[in-house]
């Protein structure tokens, strides 16, 4: 089964402790790393997601690989920045730093991304008059990974702020229902056409963090404080709760398990459905699943990039980087490594190759969203003023 990945968004790192190793080698620790959400474009903690994309959604393009521990690389060279789609007066042009990057829609506020197959999709918020009254005119818009005009499959859509696709569908969340103390809900919306279905409604008081999506074989995922929930990916598929484990986040799967995490640890559960199984501690922060392997990154000045077992065991480091990342993301042998700018003013985002995740090189900087997704080529970056690609 094809399926993009979605960055999920930005982790705040907390420090752990506890004994690190090098490769080969466990690591020891019993802390726990802190996220949450946050909204309106800034950063919010793993990780997709809303005023940006909140959250993760769909796991990875499966390799098994063997990485080799080194020291990680920085910033390659200085290169001037290329400007951004233009803003409004108030709002002024973006300085993207990101000589290859190039404009895939324009003047638009784009929210969330996600890659499937050989098609980028994302999401355009929609516009607000001049006394701050929203227009509820949010689209979900199209297009091929390769270029070509884009194409819209959806529009009136209120606020909509994550993206998930599968199969046939799109999972949209939105936050700008009209009903009072329920403005979130989860639409199902078909990718021929049509109108939105509405598959679940929530008041803020059922996040812990905000919702991720994870697509799976017939069935996607998405999980609240009442625990885990999912629908059957057809026209009118049931809702069903599947786990009534609480405050989960950063969900991922592949085409037999759901993965996520909690302040306790790493679990594990059988899409059939079972009840879920601890296999690792929550020493890290971020979620990515690739091959036979879970991998994450640790906190610190200086960060490693560990992985463990999809069945279970000891966090191993794999690579050690010369600076902080605090979320990654994994696209067959792509590895994405983001934190917090040196500047202290957006995200610095930097790739390496799994096989070699020590040999790092920057990509972007200070980067205000967080609305991502992988594709063979190169990663889809959204923000306030349009939707970007800067190819690998």
């Amino acid at each position: 089964m094809t399926r993009g990945l979605v960055i999920s968004p930005l982790v705040v790192a907390l420090a752990c402790s506890g004994k690190i190793s090098r490769e080969g080698e466990n690591i020891d620790s019993t802390s726990t790393a802190g996220a949450g959400a946050a909204s309106g474009g800034a950063p919010a903690t793993d990780g997709p997601r809303g005023g940006s994309n909140f959250g993760g959604s769909a796991g990875s393009k499966p390799v098994d690989v063997n990485p080799i521990a080194g020291t990680g690389g920085s910033k390659d060279t200085d290169i001037d920045a290329v400007a951004g789609a233009a803003g409004a007066d108030n709002d002024p042009k973006p300085t993207i730093e990101c000589p290859s990057c190039s404009v895939v829609a324009d003047d638009q506020d784009v929210h969330a991304v996600f890659v499937a197959g050989d098609q980028v999709y994302w999401l355009d918020y929609g516009k607000y008059d001049q006394l701050d009254n929203y227009s509820y005119n949010g689209r979900l818009l199209a297009r091929a990974v390769s270029g070509g005009a884009e194409r819209l499959i959806a529009d009136a859509l209120p606020g909509p702020i994550q993206l998930s696709i599968n199969g046939n569908y799109a999972y949209v969340l939105v936050e700008q229902r009209a009903e009072p103390n329920f403005e979130h809900g989860i639409l199902r919306i078909a990718l021929s056409g049509g109108k939105p279905e509405e598959i679940s409604r929530s008041s803020v008081r059922d996040f812990a963090y905000f919702p991720t999506f994870s697509a799976a074989p017939s069935y996607e995922y998405w999980q609240l404080t009442t625990g885990i929930w999912r629908t059957a990916n057809t026209d009118n598929g049931p809702v069903e709760l599947v786990s009534t484990m609480r405050n989960t986040s950063q969900i991922v799967s592949d085409d037999t398990t759901l993965f996520f995490k909690d302040s306790k640890g790493v679990w594990s559960m059988p899409l059939i459905a079972a009840d879920p199984v601890q296999i690792a501690d929550s020493n890290s922060t971020g979620l990515a699943a690739s091959g036979s392997y879970l991998y994450s990154v640790d906190g610190g000045t200086k960060s490693s990039l560990l992985r463990v077992p999809k069945t279970g065991g000891s966090w191993t480091r794999v690579a050690r980087f010369d600076r902080a990342f605090n979320d990654l993301a994994v696209y067959g042998d792509h590895l994405i490594l983001f934190g917090d700018s040196a500047s202290g003013t957006g995200v610095d985002l930097y790739q390496a190759r799994l096989s070699a995740p020590a040999k790092t090189s920057w990509l972007l900087t200070d980067i205000w969203s967080n609305a991502w997704a992988l594709s063979d080529s190169g990663v889809f970056y959204g923000d306030h003023h349009g939707l970007h690609f800067a190819p690998f």
